[in-house]
């Protein structure tokens, strides 16, 4: 009898599957519920390319081009990045309650209701809609950022196979992702080595050896030049270098044509002319990469600030708008614009329409939070304490900004579309930090109590 007795106070808490089935099912109804209030699939200039699979990867890396022609239809393809957001959502969610076993109901609720409003808030999803490769990066990203939170927990060889695994579909889904490697690698590489007293040597080092190898093969492959990496510097001249006199007069002095960018049959600016068919296009696919490589190694206020600073650095013809701290805030707003058709999010709780609101927001965060640790009487010192079980989350926080700031810098595009990636990763890091947060201080009341 003593023995049932004791197995049942070590048996581990059993996770709730009833609220992952409907936390799944309220992220399924929220995208399928906007996806009969437009005309899909919504297919751009740039939607046919990604059907390319080349397997040198000129045009497209592999991840989107596989998946794209595995589903086949336009339709098939917007299903299909509705079901991968389903998954990865619920796998964070799934996560999440992991981490919060052994917690009261109400702070499971609490943090599975947080994490709910981000997954259906609509820059998470709106990407969806889109033939394009913006919907399955996110879901990516998530995967990746929730394979590496449980490695942070486990002494698992196959969870560490796993991550690289993960990482190395994440790594080829976008060829920002492998221009800006340095930092993820880096980040993943210095993350695996400080577990590496967790896992058998020949396991880190593998896996360490596999992640740098395939890095430098598929970083490779995208030293030449391409049409996507040619349309990207042109359009970072012509949307951003070119409010500004002295830089745009730096690459004229270089031998930048000055009617560099042809017009279509409306008048409109079209730079797949410029790079393709027009009087200027010969030198740009010769000059026009080496010459933006050349501005940015002249340029280091522009290269390590422009991306969160461009009007302080640029000048006043520059907006705040126009920068990535930005497109973090506003999403909301900035995904709207694009759906008139789209009823108003009233859960877009984690987005903001102004940067007053923002800042209102997070004033009256900070009141509360205070409020909580004068009520309870918790010491500075233990919530400073507890924020060391937090340095992953903020270490892949600073890593996420690197590379948004370094991925601004070749590809801007439209950042209602690029952003949303970086900025629900930061975002969820942030839910994760917070439940931390709340274990130690958790585990130092009961310390007491004892």
């Amino acid at each position: 009898m003593k023995k049932v007795v004791a197995n049942r106070r070590h048996k581990k808490p059993s996770l709730p599957f009833l609220p992952l089935i409907c936390f799944g099912l309220a992220v399924s109804l929220a995208r399928f519920y906007y996806l009969l209030q437009i005309d899909w699939p919504i297919v751009t200039s740039d939607s046919l390319s990604y059907f390319v699979l080349d397997l040198w990867g000129n045009q497209r890396l592999y991840t989107v081009p596989i998946v794209f022609n595995l589903l086949g239809s336009n339709e098939a393809i917007v299903i299909g990045n509705i079901l991968f957001g389903v998954i990865a959502w619920t796998t964070l969610a799934y996560y999440l309650l992991k981490t919060l076993a052994g917690s009261s109901r109400l702070i499971r609720i609490g943090f599975l209701l947080t994490l709910g409003a981000l997954a259906t808030s609509t820059p998470t999803f709106i990407s969806d809609f889109y033939i394009m490769s913006e919907s399955l990066n996110i879901s990516l990203s998530l995967l990746l950022l929730v394979s590496i939170f449980n490695l942070n927990n486990s002494k698992s060889n196959r969870q560490m196979y796993f991550v690289a695994i993960v990482y190395t579909i994440w790594l080829v889904a976008k060829q920002a992702h492998v221009l800006t490697s340095i930092f993820s690698l880096a980040g993943l590489v210095l993350f695996i080595f400080l577990k590496r007293k967790s896992f058998p040597n020949k396991t880190w080092i593998i896996v360490v050896t596999y992640l740098c190898v395939v890095n430098l093969i598929i970083y490779i492959q995208l030293l030449e030049p391409t049409p996507t990496a040619l349309w990207n510097v042109v359009a970072v001249v012509f949307y951003i270098i070119s409010k500004n006199q002295g830089w745009i007069n730096w690459f004229y002095e270089q031998g930048w044509p000055q009617n560099y960018v042809a017009l279509d049959s409306y008048g409109n600016p079209d730079i797949s002319i410029a790079i393709s068919d027009s009087p200027n296009s010969v030198w740009l696919q010769s000059q026009g990469i080496s010459v933006f490589q050349s501005f940015l190694l002249h340029h280091p206020t522009y290269v390590f600030f422009g991306a969160f600073l461009l009007p302080l650095i640029g000048g006043s013809l520059y907006s705040w708008n126009e920068t990535v701290g930005a497109a973090f805030v506003y999403g909301s707003r900035w995904n709207n614009s694009n759906f008139p058709s789209i009823p108003v999010n009233h859960l877009n709780y984690w987005w903001f329409d102004s940067a007053t609101e923002f800042w209102k927001v997070v004033f009256c965060l900070l009141i509360v939070a205070v409020s909580i640790l004068v009520a309870k009487k918790i010491h500075i010192l233990v919530i400073i304490n507890s924020f060391r079980r937090t340095g992953i989350y903020f270490v892949t926080i600073v890593i996420i900004l690197l590379k948004a700031n370094f991925e601004w810098l070749v590809a801007p595009g439209d950042r209602q579309r690029i952003w949303p990636e970086h900025a629900t990763m930061i975002r969820v890091c942030l839910i994760f930090a917070l439940v931390d947060v709340l274990r130690e201080l958790q585990v130092r009341r009961k310390s007491k109590a004892r």
